[in-house]
């Protein structure tokens, strides 16, 4: 059943920087690798992706701090199920990234497209909650991390963060140039 769906993937290797070396992230080749992925599964018509990246404090949970890259994107596929399972098989789950795949059917809203090209990001503390699960508390990012990702972000430009699949995407030089 062809379907437009919601998609996000944490990618379980070469989308983590610890804190200060946030530049040192290949952010075109995660959107590159993500793109790789949906092209070799073969059941995506086209997808709109964007690049999101929050500050993870996983103090509580022993593990490194630091920046994590997330693709974001809408995609219209010919089978949910089929993708997803392929996403599953292509990016594994670790312990720094306990669930990398989420799909849902996109519903439509202008929130939920625009979502890739936000403007304000966060620090996720993750806690151990009174049921013993693991969670995330969502937080502003401290000074420090905000001026990191902000200069960043503004070295990448929006066209370091979005990547199309199945369309052209204007460049900022006004030429079309067709994606994978």
């Amino acid at each position: 059943m062809i379907e437009i769906i919601a998609v996000s993937i944490v990618p379980s290797s070469g989308a983590f920087a610890l804190q200060g070396q946030l530049e040192s992230l290949d952010f075109g080749g995660v959107l590159e690798r993500v793109s790789s992925t949906f092209a070799a599964l073969g059941l995506v018509e086209w997808a709109a992706l964007g690049l999101d990246i929050s500050f993870n404090d996983m103090a509580a949970k022993g593990l490194a701090d630091g920046w994590q890259a997330q693709v974001y994107g809408i995609a219209k596929t010919t089978n949910r199920r089929k993708f997803r399972e392929g996403l599953n098989k292509a990016i594994p789950k670790t312990p720094m990234v306990p669930r990398p795949i989420r799909t849902k059917k996109y519903d439509g809203s202008a929130r939920g497209a625009s979502y890739a090209f936000k403007y304000q990001f966060i620090r996720r503390v993750s806690y151990l909650s009174k049921n013993g699960r693991w969670n995330t508390r969502k937080v502003s990012l401290k000074r420090d991390e905000h001026i990191e990702l902000m200069l960043v972000l503004d070295r990448l430009g929006l066209s370091g963060r979005v990547a199309g699949i199945g369309f052209d995407l204007p460049s900022a030089s006004g030429r079309r140039s067709t994606t994978t």
